[in-house]
């Protein structure tokens, strides 16, 4: 295949992701989500964005909290991004979620079009970009307007448009930069799944560096310099974030709000007494009042605590299972039902007889989980047939990279243990980060001779 025809399919298949990507994200055209959880999927997060954009209670349809004016978990970008483009004063909150889903739409295409040119060929490009436009949580989450999950791919992409000049000094320079803009801007729309995010963006070094002949050391050099970014973008949205937050009702100063905040979300081993005063500070506790109040931090507290039970091999087995992450297997689970979550402590305490007592109560419960066998023998089959292909082929490249692609998501699971557990219905969502596509990219790379 010449260099010019080879380019035109890519750009055949860059518009082709595009308008599937619009037309998923936006809609679920060919509903590879649950067509309930589509409507309603973090509408509970998305309402704190909107809230204090100026929606009402009526745009809203539904009780929210208190709006980003005195949310304490993050900077909060979301709302000079939409302001900045209009607002409410232009848009409907469907429309605000549309311009994220297209965003989203876009940005995949783009990196579809670049993992071609860098890695994988045309159908290794094709078989990314078709399994993000498809993933049940990407197609869930790409319109949040509290996730902003469009900006999860930035540092990646920088990586892969600058990848040929990362061995320059000019080059490492300009990516050096990039990083650690697009990183930050990352971190200001929220500190969720940051590690992942930023290692994330090795993965494309490591391939392209080792199918160009680098040696392992040469191609760890850019790496780590990305490490290195990563950690100064952190510190610069935390010292923005610290001079956003308002002042503290007990005199806490901003850093240790921070520290709070952290305790609560990510630490897995904190004091009653730290998740009491991590709950105190949230928006919704901090404005009530006498035994309203205190009924709301204890509740908080219980519930905070929950998530600080399980271990991280407990995490990264559950994680294990990929659930929602294959297309047209991703309905509503138990996991994420309130009535049912006592079963989860029955599990964890080998109490089978009780589980399946729980379990038989439940009418959907069976069905919700029906669909788990199949995504695990699909997403381990595709593991075993891109480990098996690239040990036939003895591609180091692929080999270092698929590596590297499953620590971005694990690095999450073991380094936030807490939050991973408390937030199973949502953290899924990471192994698309970029293993799953890479994955798939991988197998299909392997039609295209020039790539494989």
């Amino acid at each position: 295949m010449t260099s010019f025809s080879r380019h035109n399919g890519l750009f055949l298949v860059a518009t082709f992701v595009f308008i599937l990507g619009v037309l998923t994200f936006n809609w679920n055209l060919l509903q590879t989500a649950d067509t309930e959880l589509f409507s309603t999927f973090q509408t509970d997060s998305d309402s704190l964005v909107l809230q204090a954009l100026g929606a009402d209670a009526r745009m809203l349809g539904v009780e929210t909290d208190a709006g980003f004016t005195i949310y304490p978990s993050q900077y909060g970008a979301q709302l000079l991004f939409f302001r900045a483009i209009g607002g409410l004063d232009v848009w409907s909150p469907v429309g605000l979620a549309s311009v994220n889903a297209t965003l989203m739409a876009l940005v995949v295409a783009i990196v579809s079009f670049l993992t071609g040119r860098r890695i994988f060929g045309i159908w290794g490009a094709a078989a990314f970009g078709i399994w993000l436009c498809l993933s049940p949580m990407a197609v869930m989450m790409a319109g949040s307007i509290y996730w902003m999950s469009w900006t999860w791919l930035l540092p990646f992409l920088v990586s892969l448009s600058l990848a040929p000049r990362l061995w320059s000094s000019t080059g490492l320079l300009l990516a050096v930069v990039l990083w650690w803009i697009t990183l930050t801007v990352k971190n200001l729309f929220g500190y969720e799944f940051a590690s992942t995010i930023a290692i994330s963006a090795a993965v494309p070094i490591v391939i392209y560096g080792l199918k160009q002949g680098k040696s392992v050391r040469a191609t760890a050099v850019p790496c780590f310099v990305l490490a290195a970014v990563s950690v100064v973008a952190m510190a610069t949205a935390l010292v923005l974030h610290v001079n956003r937050l308002p002042d503290d009702p007990n005199g806490l100063s901003g850093w240790a709000q921070i520290g709070l905040i952290a305790e609560k979300r990510i630490a897995d081993n904190s004091t009653p007494e730290a998740l009491r005063a991590a709950c105190e500070i949230t928006p919704r506790i901090s404005a009530l009042s006498g035994a309203d109040r205190e009924k709301a931090i204890n509740q908080c507290a219980k519930n905070l605590a929950r998530t600080q039970e399980a271990s991280r091999p407990v995490v990264v087995l559950a994680y294990s299972t990929f659930r929602r992450t294959v297309p047209w297997l991703a309905g509503p689970d138990i996991i994420d039902s309130e009535e049912l979550v006592p079963v989860r402590g029955m599990l964890r305490r080998g109490d089978l007889s009780g589980a399946r007592a729980a379990l038989a109560g439940s009418d959907s419960a069976v069905l919700r989980l029906a669909s788990l066998p199949a995504t695990i023998l699909i997403v381990w089959s595709l593991i075993a047939l891109v480990i098996w292909s690239i040990w036939r082929r003895r591609d180091k490249a692929q080999a270092y990279a698929i590596l590297v692609s499953a620590a971005a998501p694990l690095s999450w699971y073991l380094l936030a243990t807490a939050h991973s557990y408390g937030h199973l219905h949502i953290a899924f969502i990471l192994w698309n980060v970029p293993f799953l596509p890479v994955l798939a990219g991988m197998l299909f790379s392997a039609f295209d001779e020039r790539h494989a």
